[in-house]
């Protein structure tokens, strides 16, 4: 997880060396773009909205705010799921319950979930 995006191998070995288990991100990375992020909505945006840090990932605004270059995964402790990895265990979850994938339940345990 914390070394979700990083493309530049010099990089990855200079904040984290070899990777040998899990690892706590570290809270700033050079090259993020969470701060080009749409905080009202979806994709490049303002930092003026306030879905972030209201409605989902509460308290966190600050992460994503002009001027700064926070990790996408900031706060995260080694060996944590990111939300993509929770969502794909939600979803399993539901088909191995439901025999299928039914959109209209699965709409309704990602709410819950969220």
């Amino acid at each position: 997880m914390p070394v979700h995006w990083m493309y530049d191998l010099r990089n990855l070995k200079r904040d984290y060396g070899e990777i040998t288990g899990y690892a706590k991100p570290l809270d700033k990375f050079d090259g993020s773009i969470m701060n080009l992020s749409n905080t009202g909505g979806g994709g490049r945006g303002s930092s003026e909205g306030d879905i972030i840090g209201t409605v989902i990932l509460h308290g966190k605004k600050k992460y994503w705010e002009r001027g700064v270059s926070y990790h996408y995964h900031c706060g995260m402790q080694a060996g944590e799921n990111t939300l993509e990895a929770q969502l794909t265990r939600l979803a399993v979850r539901h088909m191995n319950q439901q025999g299928k994938f039914d959109a209209d339940i699965y709409r309704e345990e990602y709410m819950k979930f969220m």
